[in-house]
């Protein structure tokens, strides 16, 4: 079974700008909405890249934190790849 690593930008008030990364067994579309844990809460974050597991192993090796899973897909596909891709 192939595993990813998810990058969202979380969608709430007083939260870091920055990316976060959790882990996934779907291959979850970019542009999605999904359900993260962050401080012992649940948020809604936008998926805005992927990487397969894998090939990301080094990155993941040398995070300073521990990788959570994501919690739930709210709806696939929120907004179209292109747009997150041309926001960049």
């Amino acid at each position: 079974m192939a595993m990813f690593l998810i990058n969202v930008i979380p969608i709430t008030r007083g939260i870091l700008k920055e990316n976060l990364s959790y882990f996934s067994s779907e291959d979850i579309p970019i542009g999605s909405l999904v359900e993260v844990p962050l401080r012992n809460k649940k948020i809604s974050a936008l998926v805005v890249d992927k990487k397969n597991a894998a090939e990301a192993k080094a990155e993941i090796k040398k995070a300073d934190f521990s990788i959570k899973k994501i919690s739930e897909i709210k709806y696939s596909k929120f907004l179209p790849q292109e747009f997150i891709e041309t926001a960049k």
